[in-house]
């Protein structure tokens, strides 16, 4: 695929970061413009913790023509890292299928790492500042001469940065300071009822998380969250219990408790009363995370161009461009072409075993699916069917560096 040739061929000099180097930035411009045919410009992009400078917070998500001309803005482009040790990149943007003359749907908006979790590919350093980090490390890390100029409005980083830099703030700190605010939550917040036995309200898909008293560091983290799920049971013999559904924002709130506990020898997931194996657990989270932070009602149907897939689950790998469904289609003696459904159903039941516990997946749907595909098709109807359905009917680009 040449998304993977481009990345291959740009970010291996592109992420070379160990200190400024004029080299580097030379031969990276020089990847940038060989490849002009495919490339519209360069993003600028930060790393979204609390060890970034202004000036780089700054400048993350801005845009450049190759030529260095900004785009949507009026910010000159630094020749080299803000700074020795600058972790910041210049990432290429390819340009829109629309662009490169083929009619294609866009890709849906990605998402990008914060020392936080994950959140939308669309969100620069400032507005990630402004809707994630706490008030106590906004002040921590602004210091109170800019923290107190931020708070009378001045909420641009460009604005501030005229008036000082930032103050450093460690990884170590920073846990500490959160740990400071979820252990006051948990003091002043009004706890859910606790449920001990009573009947609980009938989700089609619940999955429970159960875990005992730990040393470590982490468990009040996880106390607190699990006292925050809405429902969190504390049994007699000391353990702890937290309860889920499918809606989008409680199967995140669990994703973050798991994430915490998982290796603890007293955590158990149940899915539906059932005991689940943690590498079901792994795999669930993955993908029906993504569909839940990704707001995309159809994710299931492909959660882009290269997973389009009729079925409502791509996992199952018979996608646009993972073993299409139209290639199960065999050539029989009279000129036609046969699909080989036998073929696709041991395929679809190979994958249910590891997703079937997941709340998108639905075993029933995707068999009526499957059968309301066409068995028989003629010559042509093949050739149509392999264009609409193929991988992307071959198309074929050249990558330079």
């Amino acid at each position: 695929m040449f998304i993977e040739k481009l990345f291959k061929a740009i970010s291996g000099k592109a992420g070379q970061k160990a200190a400024p180097d004029k080299k580097t930035e030379s031969c990276c411009m020089e990847s940038f413009q060989a490849n002009s045919d495919i490339l519209s410009g360069f993003q600028w992009i930060a790393t979204l913790d609390l060890r970034t400078c202004l000036k780089c917070a700054t400048l993350d998500g801005k845009k450049w023509t190759l030529e260095g001309v900004p785009i949507g803005h009026d910010v000159l482009l630094p020749q080299s890292d803000i700074h020795e040790g600058c972790r910041c990149l210049k990432m290429p943007v390819t340009k829109t299928w629309k662009e490169l003359g083929m009619d294609f749907p866009e890709f849906d908006p990605s998402t990008r790492s914060s020392m936080f979790g994950p959140v939308s590919g669309e969100l620069n350093y400032e507005e990630w500042f402004h809707k994630h980090v706490p008030e106590e490390l906004k002040k921590r890390y602004l210091g109170d001469h800019l923290f107190a100029l931020y708070q009378d409005g001045m909420t641009s980083f460009s604005e501030l940065a005229k008036h000082g830099e930032r103050t450093t703030i460690s990884d170590k700190e920073v846990k500490k300071i959160m740990a400071q605010i979820e252990s006051a939550k948990a003091t002043n917040m009004q706890l859910p009822k606790i449920n001990n036995g009573l009947a609980l309200p009938n989700y089609d898909w619940r999955i429970s998380i159960s875990f005992g008293k730990s040393r470590s560091s982490n468990f009040d983290r996880a106390l607190f969250l699990t006292q925050s799920a809405p429902e969190y049971r504390l049994g007699d013999d000391g353990i702890y219990q937290a309860t889920y559904s499918a809606d989008a924002e409680e199967f995140l709130s669990f994703v973050k408790l798991y994430e915490l506990v998982s290796g603890w020898k007293s955590a158990h997931v149940m899915i539906n009363g059932c005991l689940t194996d943690r590498k079901i657990i792994g795999n669930i989270n993955y993908c029906y995370g993504d569909k839940c932070r990704s707001g995309n009602p159809d994710f299931c149907f492909g959660a882009s161009i290269f997973t389009k897939n009729p079925f409502g689950c791509h996992r199952l790998q018979i996608s646009a461009y993972n073993n299409p469904w139209v290639e199960f289609f065999n050539p029989t003696t009279d000129g036609t072409y046969q699909l080989d459904k036998p073929r696709i159903k041991r395929r679809i039941d190979s994958v249910a075993q590891s997703y079937n516990k997941c709340p998108a997946f639905d075993y029933e749907s995707i068999i009526d699916r499957l059968n309301s595909l066409p068995s028989v098709v003629s010559e042509d109807e093949y050739k149509k069917l392999m264009q609409q359905n193929g991988p992307f009917g071959g198309i074929n680009i050249e990558i330079r560096i």
